[in-house]
Formats: C-alpha cells, structure tokens, sequence
C-alpha cells in the first residue's frame, strides 16, 4: 500500500542515473491498470505455513498446498517449499508442474524462465513450454514483440535484443546497455556509466534497432507514451534540475527547470509536475501541453488511476497531511485528513484516518469499512516484492492473542469480508470463508492438539483425529522433499538419509524372486523394487562401506523410503533361551559410545545417545530379530565438531551361518515425521527371505563354527577398541585426581552399532570419515 504523497514525489526511474545507473529494468513496467484476478491469494500457519487460491465467496478454488503464489498475468506462478514451480490458470487448473529454476513475469503470452539446471534463460509459453530455448544469462519481458538479452563474450556482459523467432534485432555488444521497449522505442546507453554517478551518453533506438534520437550527455532517458520521451539533465552533471518532453526528433514540447523541478511518471496520459517556484500541476505527455495549471497550494501527487489523483496540500491540520482528490481537469472532488493514501482501483481506496487507522472508500470518499486496521497491503503480486493493486484489500489488525497477534481481513469494494484470517490461543490460523464457515484446518481442535503435541507442549493422549493431523503434515514434508531431491537430479537424496540414487537407474520390480548372494533368495513383493549389489556398486555414491559387502537396495514404488539390504556370513547365532532386557542394552549402547577420542591432539569428548523407536523383539518362529532406534552422535574427532542425528529400523532374519539384514535410515530433524509415515514395513519384506535348504537355522549342526557375538551383539555392537583404550583412561585419571565415579555415568549419550556386525564397524567408520571431512580413519567410532 502506498504511503504519503511525500515520499512518492520524486518517484521517476530516471533519478536511477544519480546512483550512476543510466537505465531502467529489461522487463517493462507492469500494467496499472490492469484487471482484477478473479481468485485471491491466502496463507495459513497451522503445523506448517501453505497458500491456496479462494473464490469471491472464501472458498478454496486450490487447496492449500503452496509457499507462494503470484498473479503472473492471467497465468498463476505457484512455488512450493521444494522450489517446484507449478502454472495455474485464471480458475487456478493446474497447467504444468515445471522443472523450472525461474520464471519471469508474462508478457505477450511469453516469459522468460531459468532451466532446471539454473543457468541460463530461455522463455516459455503458457504451458510451460520452452518457445525459444534456454541459451542466455539474462532475459527481459517482451514488449512490442521485442525482448532484452544478454550473454557474456570475453569475459563481458554483452546486451542485445530480440525477436519472437529468437532472431537478433540488436547484436550484443552494439550497446553498452538497453532498457525494455515501450511503445515501439528503446533507451540505450553508449559507453560505461560513471562510476560516482553522473551524465551517460544516452539515446533511442526503434524497432528494427535504428537509431532516432541521438546520444547525448543525460542524467536519464525515459520513453513516456508513443513518440515522447523524458529526459532529464544536470548543469553540474551531479544532481538534476532540468527536465525536457521531446519527441523522437528531438524537439521540445514542455521543460521545467531549478532545484525543486520533477516530472514524475505518467500514468494515463497525465504527469505530475513541479516548476522551479514549487508550484504543481498536471502534464498532458501526448500534446506536451500543461492539462492543470500549476497551484503553490499543491506539492505532489500519486499517479492517476481511474480517471483520478491524489495531490497533497502544502499546508497541514495539526501535524496531519490533507489530501485532495482530483479529476483529470483538476477540478477538487473531496478532501481527506491523514498522513496515508492509496489509488483507486475497483471503485475502491484504501486510506487512513487521523488517527492513522485505515479503512476502505469509494471515489465519492463515502466509508465502506470501519477504520479499524493498522496495515493495509494489495492482496496479489506480480512477482516478490512487487504488489498488484486491484478490487480487493488486504487488512490486518491487533488482537488479543500474544503468539499470533494479527487478523487479517480480505475486503471487496462494497466493504464486506469475502475471507479472514483468524488466530487461535493454541498458535494456528483458521481460515474463515465470506460467511463465517472455518474452511482451513479441517477440524480446528484436532489441528490444536496435534500442534501441540509436535512442538513438545503437550503429553496428552491424541485423538485418531489429531493423529491423522500429524500423518498428514509427515507425508506432506516428505513429498516436498522428494520433489527437492527430484529437481536436484535424484530418485532418492538427502531427504532419504545417506543413500543417494540418481535419476535414471534401472530397477527390478516386483513382483519376481531374486537369488541372493548366498544361501537365500528373495521374494520380492508387487509394489516394491529392488536394486542388486552389482548396480549398487556403479553408483556414484556408492552406499556399500566395503566392496566385499554384498548389500542391495529394496525401496517401495512411491520412493517414500529406501532399505538396504545384507547378506553376511556370521557364524551359528545360539538364540536358545534368549531374553533381551532392554534397559540393559540401552544402557550398553550409551555406554559404548561415551568415550574420549585418545587419538585427538586434545582429549575429546565424543558420546552419543540414543532412544528406542520398536524395542528389540525375537521371532523365535520365523529366527527374526527387529527393532529400531533413534540416535544422536555428538562430539569432536580430530579436534572438530560433529553432530548427527538420524533413525533406523532394523530386521534381520538368521539361517544357519549367514543373516539377511535390512535396515532404513532416517536422517534430519524430522526423524519422527519420517517414520509415521514410513511406518515399520520391515517385516513385511523379511517375509520373503527364504534360506536354501541345508542353510536354515534349524539345519545348524554341533560343528558349525559360533558366531562372535550373540543375538545381543546384532544390537549394541563390539565393545569398540576406543572405549576400552578410553577406560583405561579415564581409570589412570580418576586415581590421580582420587575421584570415585560410576563408569556407568559417563553414558549419556551412546553410539549404536549398525545391523551386523562386520557391516557395522565398517559403516562406522566411513560415518566418522564424513563427519571429520577426512578421507583418513578417524576415531570416533
């Protein structure tokens, strides 16, 4: 929303040139009196901020389901967290989810767009479609059929124009550099700008790239209307104070000069303007001849829209500004008291009080709200940071509520809600249609409850609908970070843990039985996929920590994660009798991970914790072991710093001498949204892992060889060389200094062993690697 007349006196893109920037933007200037988008723009926070597109009436014509949305033309630009860029149309009808890294604003049906590599500019169609291909380094709107691009050449940005076919109008280089068309002419600058600012050797060219207006020595050139342009000029080449209407020939239709002269932009054919004794009055840019009379009472006004303007009186009413609203002959429709001001667009203006509080009015200045908001703001944007004005505003007031303090009320030009944004005491929004109806969340206490319970401020037992609030806003962040991963190049990446696949690999689908590296095969069910350990080892991240490992991926068709899969060699598992006490070994986890790394140049703290996600439990049956954990890693190899946090779900199931593993990894700070969604399906593909014969468990004969580690071992791990060579420490200091203190104590926080053991102690090691950012083994084991 546009503040006080004051501060838009001098608003003219040609004062760009006195910060030494000769020219204007590439694009041409946006429509201002451009027609109304039929949907309007919301955003809500409930467990995560998204925005959708509602009708005239409040109700969603799209669903909350974007971080920003823009009224790019007649074309909505739809961004979404994972930088996905979607094309709606007016009625907000999904045209084409892009792999676009940019997109400009539409101009003449076209705009220029970033390719997904996000390196050069092409310019696309309303579909999407690359209409003329991406092969520039920068791209300005179409106007007149024309565009600005620009390439480097010998290490120099050089500037051309061209045309729809793509066809070179101005070669680049001609021009040191050249402003958008505008009705049929162009700015160009000759030479380099000075570097403090100054005159620039400035003329025009046409269509068809010919020069028409000279260069000369300007402070600004400005094309105003068909045939006009607006230059402005310096006496001491430092600040202006001279500004001329010329046609293309040249000649001089109006000239204002001295300190306080300005002619400001025109808008419908009219210009704002103040002589050299103060006086403003009203320019008419085709004729050249002055439409208003110059008034001393006037000191500036805000363009024209809808046939009127807004000018400020000189003089103000007990501090407060007085604005004066005028028709094109100038003639005085009504006066308002206050120190902010909008234009007229659909009938309606937004305008303060003298108490500084806004409110709506039509052109009669007749209220058609109460004046009750602190802020006011247009309702849509042709791109960030840019507002589009239109017949709808955008108020926010205070309320009570401390966490979420604003109300936000979205008004048509008759002054009733069309929708509102309501704050709730638990820290949401709830979106409101025209009559009053809570159309965003679904259900406002589920979303309350789920809202606490995620941001840890609540113990309460959930509701299934609250519960369903959370799977929701799980499923929801992995999808966008599928589709981030997806625009990055890969079938799954960071979001998936430490595995990254590329786009384009060949899978095995299911259904299908596939023999694996040892005594088993596996039965590989509809609905997942399966990667074998050769096409694992071509990866160019290969996820196997050691060559002779044999571990395959298996992932479900939705890519919603991904497991590895092992076959190990063990020894004989004795599992006669066995009772896993859980306390116990998660006091042997955090035991064996809270050590001091011996081998730093300091003796560093390096300790771990974790928390158990699916406790541990043994299939005596099916000889299957399951369980899962959250874990956290802090502390400081080679005298840095390392923090890691991640999930695993981990199955293995036991033949004779070897075990079939399979383990998911959950990384980031969103672990436990993770698994809701991925839920533990472990068991279900351990269903078909099927030893030959003579290699199942119950084939075990006496003179097997014993494994080294029991059941439990699958769990905890070793006791790792660095936590012994740690305790030997830790005892030597303790009698020094005489203390006495339980061992035990010292695990905090615990480093937990991967699935098998020799597959552990090598993924171990090559997490630490990463962690140090050292290609050398480090200690942190």
């Amino acid at each position: 929303m546009k503040s006080s007349i004051t501060l838009r006196r001098p608003a003219l893109a040609l004062l760009l040139a006195c910060t030494g920037v000769a020219y204007a933007d590439t694009s041409p200037s946006e429509p201002k009196n451009a027609l109304s988008p039929r949907l309007i723009p919301v955003c809500a926070e409930t467990l995560y901020r998204a925005c959708g597109l509602v009708d005239r009436q409040g109700n969603w014509a799209v669903q909350p389901a974007y971080s920003e949305l823009y009224a790019n033309g007649d074309i909505w630009v739809a961004e979404r967290e994972s930088h996905r860029i979607d094309l709606l149309d007016a009625a907000g009808k999904t045209i084409s989810e892009t792999s676009l890294q940019d997109i400009g604003r539409f101009n003449e049906g076209l705009a220029a767009a970033q390719d997904a590599k996000g390196q050069q500019y092409g310019y696309i169609d309303t579909k999407g479609q690359f209409v003329i291909p991406p092969s520039y380094e920068t791209a300005g709107g179409f106007s007149g059929g024309l565009a600005v691009v620009g390439n480097t050449v010998d290490g120099d940005l050089k500037i051309g124009v061209i045309d729809r076919q793509n066809h070179l109008v101005v070669p680049l280089g001609e021009y040191e550099h050249v402003d958008a068309y505008a009705f049929g002419l162009a700015v160009v600058q000759r030479g380099e700008s000075p570097v403090n600012g100054g005159a620039t050797q400035l003329g025009v060219i046409d269509a068809h790239g010919k020069l028409v207006m000279p260069f000369a020595e300007r402070m600004g050139l400005t094309v105003v209307g068909p045939g006009r342009v607006l230059e402005a000029t310096s006496k001491n080449h430092d600040t202006i104070d001279h500004y001329r209407l010329l046609d293309t020939q040249g000649y001089e239709l109006f000239a204002v000069s001295g300190d306080s002269a300005v002619i400001q932009d025109p808008t419908e054919g009219l210009s704002f303007f103040t002589d050299a004794e103060g006086r403003t009055g009203v320019l008419d840019i085709q004729s050249g001849h002055v439409a208003v009379t110059p008034r001393k009472e006037w000191s500036g006004g805000l363009p024209f829209s809808e046939g009127r303007a807004w000018v400020l009186l000189s003089t103000g009413d007990s501090g407060n500004q007085v604005h004066v609203l005028i028709d094109r002959n100038g003639k005085e429709l009504l006066r308002r008291t206050g120190n902010s001001i909008g234009d007229f667009h659909g009938g309606i203006a937004a305008v303060t009080d003298d108490l500084g509080r806004w409110g709506l009015i039509d052109h009669a200045g007749k209220p058609m709200s109460a004046f009750e908001f602190y802020s006011a703001l247009a309702p849509w944007s042709w791109s960030e940071q840019t507002p589009r004005d239109g017949d709808v505003m955008q108020f926010t007031e205070i309320t009570s509520l401390h966490d979420s303090p604003q109300r936000t009320v979205w008004m048509n030009a008759k002054g009733a809600s069309i929708v509102s944004l309501e704050p709730q005491a638990c820290g949401i929004q709830a979106v409101h249609n025209a009559k009053g109806e809570t159309i965003w969340p679904a259900n406002v206490a589920d979303t309350c409850a789920a809202k606490a319970s995620s941001d840890g401020s609540s113990q309460a037992a959930l509701s299934d609908g609250a519960k369903a609030v959370l799977l929701e806003a799980a499923q929801r962040k992995l999808q966008l970070a599928k589709e981030e991963d997806t625009r990055n190049g890969y079938e799954f990446g960071p979001s998936s843990g430490d595995i990254l696949i590329p786009l384009g690999v060949e899978w095995q689908h299911g259904p299908a039985t596939i023999k694996l590296d040892g005594p088993a095969t596996f039965d590989l069910p509809k609905g997942y996929r399966y990667l074998s350990p050769e096409a694992v080892r071509k990866l160019p991240n290969d996820p196997s920590p050691d060559a002779s490992l044999s571990v395959a991926l298996v992932a479900p068709e939705d890519g919603s994660w991904i497991a590895r899969m092992v076959v190990a060699q063990q020894g004989y598992v004795p599992t006669e009798g066995v009772q896993l006490d859980t306390q116990r070994l998660e006091q042997t986890i955090n035991y064996y991970g809270a050590r001091f790394d011996i081998h730093a140049p300091v003796g560093s703290a390096h300790m771990t914790s974790m928390k158990w996600l699916a406790k541990p439990a043994w299939d005596a049956a099916h000889h299957r072991l399951d369980w899962g954990y959250r874990y956290t890693d802090m502390g400081s190899p080679n005298g840095g710093y390392h923090y890691d946090s991640h999930a695993e779900l981990n199955n293995v199931t036991l033949g004779r001498l070897y075990a079939v593993a399979l383990q998911i990894t959950l990384s980031g700070f969103d672990q436990d949204q993770k698994q809701a969604v991925t839920g533990n399906p472990l068991n279900t593909l351990a269903q078909g892992i099927d030893f030959d014969q003579g290699a199942r468990y119950e084939d075990h004969q006496t003179a097997d060889a014993t494994a080294a580690l029991g059941l439990e071992g699958f769990i905890t791990g070793p006791k790792p060389e660095e936590t012994k060579a740690s305790e030997d420490l830790i005892i030597q200091g303790m009698a020094r200094a005489e203390e006495k203190r339980d061992l035990h104590i010292l695990g905090l926080l615990g480093r937990l062993a991967i699935l098998i053991v020799p597959v552990l102690t090598a993924w171990g090691v090559r997490r630490a690697r990463k962690a140090s950012g050292s290609s050398e083994p480090t200690n942190n084991g």
